[in-house]
């Protein structure tokens, strides 16, 4: 039966563009995938900017510097008993963000939602601690890790991460005929740190 199948014209045309077909959504996927995780991997490395010669860094970089303040800052607060309060909620936030840092299948959402968390609770510390009579050294430290977090918040926005998703979005994954065949092919695309 099988011998009668194969011979039938038809039959195997039909078999013919199944195989091509099947061949080229494979290609796309693996070209897809490949350009999916380069743009993805910016999150990570950072986005080389051509205007001004340097890969810039990367948003992943600047959420550790981040955390790494805002712990300065938690030794700083563990010694006033007054914002005990506010010290609870910027270690908690903290701590979900350094969680969700060293947890490989962790969003850019995911971690954009983590790092307001850590913002506010921190917001909350420093204006607590501001209102505190902090000795010199504290006081130091304090607005030493404010200008760290600030900085850090500053290179984020200038991290070029969301652009490129931008652009990769826009020039390749919604032009013809990658826009109507990356839907059967399942590829994941980067997403926005926002």
């Amino acid at each position: 039966m099988k011998k009668v199948f194969f011979r039938k014209r038809l039959n195997a045309i039909i078999i013919a563009g199944v195989v091509m077909a099947l061949s080229t959504l494979f290609g796309i996927n693996r070209s897809l995938g490949g350009k999916n995780l380069q743009v993805a991997d910016c999150f990570n490395v950072g986005v080389y900017s051509k205007q001004q010669g340097y890969t810039l860094k990367s948003i992943r970089s600047q959420l550790i510097v981040r955390t790494e303040a805002s712990m300065n800052t938690l030794t700083v607060s563990d010694k006033y008993d007054e914002a005990s309060d506010e010290s609870k909620a910027l270690r908690a936030a903290r701590n979900r963000l350094m969680d969700l840092l060293y947890e490989e299948e962790a969003s850019p959402p995911e971690l954009f939602k983590a790092n307001r968390a850590l913002e506010s609770a921190y917001n909350n510390l420093y204006g607590r601690l501001l209102l505190l009579d902090l000795d010199e050294g504290d006081k130091a430290n304090l607005q030493q890790d404010h200008s760290r977090m600030r900085g850090a918040a500053s290179q984020i926005e200038k991290s070029g991460y969301n652009e490129a998703v931008r652009q990769y979005r826009r020039e390749v994954l919604s032009v013809f005929p990658t826009n109507i065949l990356r839907k059967f092919c399942f590829t994941p695309e980067p997403e926005l740190f926002e």
